[in-house]
C-alpha cells in the first residue's frame, strides 16, 4: 500500500523491537497477556500449571522447579513467561514481591554441567546485586560459597529470615538458560529447590532422554512441574492469525482462511513460531507494496517462500 512503511506489522508485538517471533513477556509488559492464543496445547499446559500452583503459600514454603518441553518454535519460552507472570500475580496477592532473574542468555554449552551451574549461580548473584533489594553483606557471603548448592541454600535461608523479621517478603524466580544436554542438569536443579526459590527451565531435547523424569526429586512436598507443548493442530494456524489480526488497530489486509488451511495441509508439522515468523515476513512485504492489497492469499505466502529460498 502507498503508506505501507508507516503501518505497523500486525504480527509485531507491542513494546518489542521489530523481530519476526520474539517470545511474549507478560511479566515485563502486561499488554502481552492479551496476545496469547489458545493453540499448540499451550492453553492446556498453562491450565495445568495454574492447577498445580493454586496455593501461592506453597510456592514460598517449598519453592518449585518448572520444566517446559517441546520442539523448536513450539512456544516454550512464551509459556514459561506466562507462568511466571501468573506466579508473580499470585505471590503479590499474598504480599510477596518477586525478584525475576532472567538468565536465558547465560548459556555456556561448551562447559561441563558443574561449570555451567556455577556460571549461572554467579550470574544470579550479579543480577541480585543490580536489583539492590538484598544487602551487600548478603551478596558477598553468597559469592564466598564454594558451591551453587550452598549458595542457593543460604539465599533461601536469607529470604525466609527477611520474611520473618522485615516488612519485605521476597521470592526469587530464576529463568535458567537452555542447554543442549539438559536432562542431568534439570535433575540437579530439582535437588536445589528451596523455600522462596523457583526455577524455570525449557528444553527441546529432553524427550530423547528417557527416564530422566523418574530421577527428579519427588520425595518433597512440592514435586517438579513438567509441561509439554507441540506442533499446531489442523486449522490452528488460521486461529492464531485471526486472533493476532483482531488485536491490530488500523486498516490492514486480512488473511484468507483457506490460505492458512492449505499451508497446514501441505506442511502439517508447523509450529507456532514458524507461523509467526512466516506471517510477520509476508505482511512486511505486503505492507510495502505500492498497490493496496485487499487480502493476503496463498499466492502471497507462496511468493514469499520462493523469494526466501533465493
Amino acid at each position: 500500500m502507498p503508506d505501507g512503511s508507516s503501518v505497523r506489522n500486525p504480527f509485531q508485538l507491542p513494546k518489542m523491537p521489530p523481530e519476526p517471533c520474539p517470545p511474549l513477556r507478560p511479566w515485563e509488559w502486561d499488554i502481552h497477556l492479551e496476545y496469547y492464543v489458545a493453540v499448540d496445547k499451550t492453553e492446556a499446559a498453562f491450565a495445568d500449571f495454574e492447577r498445580q500452583t493454586r496455593s501461592p503459600e506453597s510456592l514460598t514454603a517449598h519453592g518449585r522447579l518448572v520444566v517446559v518441553l517441546g520442539g523448536e518454535g513450539c512456544g516454550k519460552t512464551s509459556l514459561i513467561n506466562r507462568c511466571i507472570a501468573s506466579t508473580q500475580k499470585n505471590l503479590k496477592a499474598v504480599g510477596v514481591a518477586s525478584i525475576i532473574v532472567d538468565l536465558t542468555v547465560e548459556a555456556k554449552n561448551n562447559q561441563s554441567i558443574a561449570e555451567r551451574m556455577r556460571h549461572v549461580c554467579d550470574s544470579l548473584i550479579d543480577q541480585l546485586d543490580v536489583d539492590q533489594r538484598l544487602d551487600k553483606e548478603i551478596l558477598e557471603e553468597l559469592r564466598r560459597k564454594e558451591s551453587p548448592e550452598k549458595a542457593y541454600s543460604y539465599l533461601s535461608m536469607v529470604l525466609k529470615r527477611i520474611a520473618a523479621t522485615d516488612d519485605a517478603d521476597l521470592a526469587v524466580i530464576v529463568l535458567l538458560p537452555p542447554s543442549d544436554d539438559l536432562a542431568e542438569e534439570v535433575v540437579k536443579y530439582s535437588d536445589l529447590v528451596r523455600p522462596r526459590l523457583l526455577f524455570f527451565a525449557e528444553s527441546s531435547y529432553l524427550a530423547a532422554n528417557r527416564g530422566w523424569q523418574a530421577k527428579l526429586t519427588r520425595s518433597g512436598p512440592a514435586p517438579p512441574i513438567v509441561l509439554t507443548v507441540g506442533i499446531l493442530d489442523p486449522r490452528d494456524g488460521y486461529v492464531f492469525a485471526r486472533e493476532r489480526l483482531s488485536r491490530h488497530h488500523g486498516k490492514i489486509p486480512m488473511l484468507r482462511e483457506d490460505a492458512m488451511n492449505e499451508l497446514q495441509d501441505k506442511k502439517p508439522d508447523l509450529a507456532i513460531g514458524q507461523v509467526q515468523r512466516l506471517l510477520f515476513e509476508v505482511y512486511e512485504g505486503v505492507l510495502q507494496q505500492e498497490q493496496p492489497v485487499e487480502e493476503v492469499t496463498m499466492t502471497h505466502i507462496t511468493d514469499h517462500i520462493l523469494q526466501a529460498w533465493h
